[in-house]
């Protein structure tokens, strides 16, 4: 009632004894809750771990409130667990808290520049927000870098596309290895020789990544 449905104690005990004709104070559901907090705690650290052991982790933030002030919820997950966090901040330490300070897998995120502070971790960004970028450009772009970001939407919907049929193939096969490989030599010739526009040379700055490795 509190986390997920946003009632306050006060209204959770008035919704207690109008239903159940139950009489509890708001510290008793306070204290309750606390209680729940230390006994998840040890489930709460084994899954930071997990997360930061794990090869791949898409981490995100968007906006809370604690008690009106602004805040930031943090979710990391991967293919098997995901850990929230609701912190003051939205920098690289909030993220490090939960991820490590050195973690060395591959991070999946949108644009967000405290992601690259991982030094150690492979930046990846999300191929939703590239492409929802590269449509937004064709819209106004003169033809000379509507071209241009064509063929690297074109490479991006290529590795999408190759992702999807890998789950019907077999990642370590010789077929997928080239498949992979020409992917990452296409988007790698297009970030070397972009275009010569403002627009171009910032997209192509952002070094549009297809890492299409087993998760």
């Amino acid at each position: 009632l509190n986390k997920c449905d946003g009632l306050s104690y006060g209204k959770i005990a008035d919704l207690f004894d109008e239903v159940f004709h139950l009489q509890i104070s708001r510290s008793t559901l306070a204290r309750a809750l606390q209680r729940l907090s230390d006994k998840a705690l040890p489930t709460y650290e084994g899954l930071v771990e997990t997360i930061r052991g794990s090869p791949v982790v898409y981490p995100d933030e968007t906006g809370w409130r604690i008690g009106g002030v602004r805040a930031w919820l943090w979710a990391v997950t991967n293919m098997a667990v995901t850990v929230y966090a609701i912190l003051r901040g939205r920098g690289f330490a909030e993220a490090s808290s939960i991820l490590g300070e050195d973690y060395d897998g591959v991070i999946g995120s949108d644009g967000w520049s405290i992601y690259a502070k991982f030094d150690e971790a492979t930046r990846q960004t999300c191929l939703a927000h590239l492409l929802r970028r590269c449509r937004e450009m064709l819209e106004t772009a003169p033809k000379p870098v509507a071209e241009y970001v064509e063929k690297i939407k074109q490479v991006l919907q290529d590795a999408i596309a190759l992702r999807d049929r890998s789950t019907e193939e077999d990642l370590h096969s010789p077929r997928f290895r080239t498949a992979r490989q020409q992917i990452h030599e296409r988007m790698d010739q297009l970030l070397d020789d972009p275009e010569l526009s403002d627009d171009s040379l910032r997209l192509a700055d952002t070094g549009p990544c297809v890492e299409l490795e087993p998760l």
